[in-house]
């Protein structure tokens, strides 16, 4: 398991002029008891920061490990990965 946060390069996660969820830890929203408060423009873009961020090293990751699947190829071991 990989646990990938949101950078404090995001821009969003300074914002300081409205209450807004959004953490190093990931994206969040904050709702109220009642649930009805819907997310800020500026958590939805932190939630597409962190959702592009997770997508590129998911990419690296199964990049690297495609570089080394001759490795794993043998027989005994699983391979986790079809092209079909």
């Amino acid at each position: 398991m990989v646990i990938v946060d949101v950078p404090y390069r995001e821009s969003g996660l300074s914002h300081m002029s409205d209450i807004a969820g959004g953490t190093p830890y990931g994206a969040t929203t904050l709702t109220g008891s009642d649930g009805a408060r819907q997310p800020s423009e500026n958590e939805l873009k932190i939630a597409r920061y962190q959702g592009k961020h997770v997508t590129e090293i998911a990419s690296k990751l199964f990049s690297w490990w495609v570089s080394r699947a001759s490795v794993w190829n043998r027989p005994g071991i699983a391979v986790l990965y079809s092209d079909r």
